[in-house]
């Protein structure tokens, strides 16, 4: 994962609440950043799987641990950013209602 001390330090620092490891057979296999945009909305960052668990369900259930915790805390809205480019990442986003604006 393209994912270091430093970068979670630094996130931290700059408001993500809660970052979320993700682990299969004693492996850290993803993780995806929480922060809390205000009082309606959070966005969620960052989300990485390593490349031998990819298409294995870990980045859904990253996600979707995200939009509970979203959820739970009765917040409306669950932001992300894809880089434009990457068609195949926004249509795998779309299939969780996302929509982009």
């Amino acid at each position: 994962m393209n994912c270091t001390d430093q970068w979670i330090e630094d996130d931290f620092v700059r408001g993500v609440t809660s970052y979320y490891v993700l682990g299969k057979n004693g492996v850290a296999a993803g993780c995806v950043a929480f922060e809390k945009a205000d009082k309606t909305q959070c966005d969620m960052e960052r989300l990485a799987v390593l490349p031998a668990y990819r298409r294995s369900g870990c980045g859904k259930a990253l996600a979707r641990h995200v939009m509970s915790v979203a959820t739970g805390l009765g917040l409306k809205c669950v932001g992300i950013g894809v880089i434009g480019e990457d068609v195949s990442l926004k249509h795998w986003y779309r299939k969780f209602g996302f929509v982009s604006q």
